[in-house]
């Protein structure tokens, strides 16, 4: 082979990628909303800047969050399906009643002065848009010790129902569901538990699903216990035929016991 043809080759290579970024346009962000809060008393106030693509057609209100402190941004957290109102987001229930509580002068940003986890500081809280029958996503922000955040809980598809200590160690769970019931009959619902996520030892490490509260939270709050998955093909029959409580059973004996 040519040694031209070899030379001609890796010029190429190294201009390609240039020539690439050259040609793609940087992309147009609109600011939907900012605000300044001395998030843990800080004596200088942390900046959130909401922003969305300009040409965004999506659900959601913005789709980028930007915390900056000093002019520099310490964290940027993405969502792509957007960020809706939490008063939109959260279901009625004891989680809505909390959330009048805010900190924050934001309809889309939620800040608990009663939820912290391992932190010293309250958490940030941000909520997806919901499609159809699935929820939208939940985002935990955490400040470390060293008081820099850190996205510590990332749920594509959560509605959160309440933040509740349900072990009784002075540290509160998140509950919530990964799915939303759909009916397959009259009375028939498929199987969509709670799950629990538990905050880490460390206030700027990831929470952590524990399958153990999940179970005891379920038996207790739902209509029993079938593991930590949404299923399609094992049914919660809400009035068995012989009377009694819902039961949880294989999805066709439960459409053959209504017919």
């Amino acid at each position: 082979m040519k040694w031209w043809y070899l030379a001609m080759c890796a010029i190429l290579l190294v201009l390609a990628p240039i020539s690439a970024a050259v040609g793609t346009p940087a992309m147009k962000w609109k600011t939907i909303e900012t605000l300044n809060y001395n998030w843990c008393a800080a004596t200088v106030a942390y900046e959130f800047v909401l922003t969305v693509p300009v040409d965004y057609d999506s659900g959601g209100d913005f789709t980028r969050l930007q915390v900056m402190k000093d002019g520099k941004v310490v964290l940027e957290v993405n969502d792509d399906d957007g960020i809706a109102k939490y008063t939109q987001e959260i279901p009625d229930g004891p989680m809505r009643e909390d959330s009048r509580r805010n900190l924050l002068a934001s309809e889309h940003l939620l800040m608990l002065p009663s939820v912290q986890g391992k932190s010293k500081c309250p958490v940030l809280m941000m909520f997806g848009y919901s499609y159809a029958s699935s929820p939208g996503s939940l985002h935990v922000i955490s400040m470390n010790d060293k008081q820099v955040p850190f996205e510590i809980l990332r749920l594509r598809n959560f509605s959160l129902v309440e933040i509740k200590d349900l072990d009784n160690d002075g540290v509160p769970e998140i509950v919530g569901k990964e799915c939303l019931s759909q009916s397959f009959g009259p009375g028939i619902l498929t199987y969509d538990p709670y799950s629990v996520y538990r905050f880490s030892a460390n206030a700027g490490s990831p929470m952590k699903l524990d399958i153990v509260l999940s179970k005891k939270y379920n038996e207790t709050n739902y209509y029993g216990w079938a593991g930590i998955k949404c299923r399609e093909d094992i049914s919660v029959v809400l009035h068995p035929p012989g009377g009694g409580k819902p039961a949880i059973m294989d999805a066709a004996k439960a459409q053959a016991l209504v017919k």
